[in-house]
């Protein structure tokens, strides 16, 4: 896919610099977040650690080393990380911005301990409650309504919109609310309390072509102040993390 006609490329990330670098390190060491580390085109199959402590790379200044501590339960403290000495993307949260970069994890066996170095670009993200996240190899959406799920076509922190058959057509009114739904977004639960259908219009592609089928739009019409927050952060740093795999997958070309 090229990025002219990526419906998900936007300029809403930045590069840290370097002067940011020591604040960003201070932040890290600080706050003691929980990282989330995959290989590249798995995000499934994440692994999450806390940061430990931060120190600075040996070799290079203004290069911070993070030392991890792998979550989860016995078994897996048992069997250790699956991810070790490969390329992985890693996610950092840090209030409203989440940071990404690659790196490779490395294993510490005498002090049983996970490292990575932060030698890499690191990415910043901007947040932007506007902005609507397309479905993709990467994003993975999907709608609860009356115990029906619906594999939906984009989301934002107002709404999402999914594909409806056109035999189907009688399901759905303008202006319909339904209470207690529930979203799926790349296997993270949202709890919506009440949704209005926005409408129903002609299908289209990304190309504005009309398809098969039908759009149902859906407003989120109630939505705790938290969840709301916590979506518009996370389709940031979804949309973060789709757009690093895919600079990794034009690499590897």
């Amino acid at each position: 896919m090229t990025t002219s006609h990526d419906p998900n490329r936007r300029h809403y990330f930045t590069a840290l610099i370097k002067r940011d670098m020591p604040r960003f390190i201070e932040d890290l060491d600080k706050f003691g977040h929980e990282v989330t580390i995959w290989e590249k085109g798995r995000e499934k199959s994440a692994e999450t650690f806390q940061i430990e402590s931060v120190q600075d790379n040996q070799s290079i200044a203004e290069i911070p080393q993070l030392i991890l501590e792998q979550k989860g339960g016995l078994l897996s403290k048992l069997t250790g990380s699956s991810l070790v000495d490969k390329e992985v993307l890693i996610k950092i949260p840090l209030g409203k911005f989440t940071f990404f970069t690659s790196t490779t994890l490395n294993y510490n066996q005498k002090t049983s301990t996970y490292t990575v170095t932060l030698d890499q670009i690191i990415y910043k993200s901007q947040q932007r409650s506007n902005y609507r996240l397309m479905v993709s190899e990467y994003i993975d959406v999907e709608f609860k309504i009356n115990d029906r799920v619906y594999p939906c076509n984009d989301i934002s922190a107002g709404g999402t919109s999914f594909t409806l058959e056109e035999s189907e057509r009688s399901l759905f009114e303008k202006d319909q609310t339904y209470q207690d739904c529930e979203l799926l977004f790349n296997k993270k639960k949202f709890f919506i309390p009440k949704i209005k259908i926005a409408g129903i219009f002609p299908n289209k592609n990304d190309k504005g072509k009309q398809i098969d089928g039908l759009k149902v739009g859906v407003a989120f019409s109630e939505i705790p102040s938290q969840v709301e927050e916590d979506l518009t952060i996370y389709i940031n740093s979804e949309a973060r993390a789709e757009e690093i795999q895919k600079r990794f997958k034009q690499k590897k070309k």
